[in-house]
């Protein structure tokens, strides 16, 4: 667990990424490649049944979006390839934090 110090005062409109406004990042790691996903995601699903005040965002490394909970939308799964950066922002602008 870390916070969050990616997004930059700097960064122009088309550096936005769908992670820059959550304050916290929690990395998951298995030596087991092949459970790391289903663990992560039955942590998230935890967490947001647990803490429903709280946004959450699920990740790949941080390249891809797989999951993202808003306690006022609720979880909504992204296409598979989906990245978190601009390139991506009308998948993701109205399921993340903004």
């Amino acid at each position: 667990m870390y916070v969050n110090d990616f997004p930059s005062p700097d960064d122009g409109p088309e550096e936005v990424a769908a992670y820059d406004k959550y304050k916290i990042l929690f990395d998951m790691w298995a030596h087991d490649r092949s459970i790391q996903e289903v663990e992560a995601l039955d942590v998230f699903i935890e967490l947001s049944a647990s803490a429903p005040a709280y946004a959450l965002l699920l990740t790949h490394d941080l390249q891809t979006l797989v999951t993202s909970y808003l306690p006022s939308r609720g979880i909504h799964n992204f296409p598979i390839g989906t990245t978190p950066d601009y390139e991506d922002i009308e998948v993701w602008q109205d399921w993340v934090l903004r």
